[in-house]
């Protein structure tokens, strides 16, 4: 290995920027590559508010469920906040996704009230999975 590439490899992965300006439509700038590397390196949770049958049919290897019909009826259930919270931490930015960028926006203002730092991303679930992301096959 030469030192360049020992030096490259020493150099920490760096975290999403502390605040992303969203598009029009309430979508992060960010691109789905640098999410990924973000979610890979723990400073980003990649969280998929697509509802459970849809989750069923298919999902990212590195997403979360929390369907949006369930942020609607539960964020005031103490239980299921404290689940969530165990689920997906608070200390780090939180990119939602859908099937194609609708529901993510109308997940983030219940997901912010309770204390998240949401990004939703344009990029549906199929968009993704083109863009690399790996589906769990389990």
């Amino acid at each position: 290995m030469t030192p360049a590439l020992v030096l490259l490899a020493l150099v920490p992965m760096p975290a999403p920027p502390a605040a992303d300006t969203p598009t029009p439509r309430g979508h992060t700038t960010a691109e789905p590559a640098q999410i990924a590397v973000w979610v890979n390196a723990g400073t980003a949770t990649l969280v998929d508010v697509r509802e459970t049958d849809e989750w069923e049919d298919g999902h990212l290897r590195a997403a979360t469920l929390v369907p949006l019909s369930e942020l609607g009826a539960k964020t005031n259930d103490p239980a299921w906040v404290a689940d969530l919270k165990r689920r997906v931490p608070t200390d780090r930015p939180v990119y939602t996704h859908c099937k194609s960028g609708g529901r993510c926006v109308m997940a983030a203002e219940p997901l912010r009230e309770l204390g998240y730092d949401v990004r939703p991303m344009k990029e549906g679930y199929v968009d993704l999975l083109a863009a690399g992301y790996e589906r769990d096959e389990n």
